[in-house]
């Protein structure tokens, strides 16, 4: 098996080679550096914001490895295990007692 890469050192050595542009942008035309520091900056916040940790719908708990999608008053929802147990539950046990 495979051993996954750290991605901290990744995103570092990214850093590094952003840093390393921005620095050699600067000698040629700081105001062009200062553009590019903001674009790269503003690049990064976004994908921070679009890789942010996924969370159950009802309970708030991270979703890690498994997640369910549950359609509840008419909107869906990502749910956890632990949730999703309890939903399967409640819906067998309302068509056990007839659909009410």
């Amino acid at each position: 098996m495979a051993k996954k890469g750290n991605s901290a050192l990744g995103c570092l050595f990214l850093l590094l080679i952003a840093a390393g542009i921005i620095m050699s942008l600067w000698q040629r035309s700081p105001i062009l550096a200062i553009a590019a520091g903001l674009g790269i900056a503003g690049t990064l916040v976004f994908l921070g914001y679009l890789l942010r940790p996924r969370r159950c719908d009802i309970c708030g708990n991270v979703l890690q490895r498994a997640s369910y999608k549950w359609e509840l008053e008419g909107a869906k929802k990502r749910v956890c295990p632990h949730c999703n147990r309890t939903l399967e539950r409640r819906q067998s046990q309302r068509a056990m007692r007839g659909g009410r």
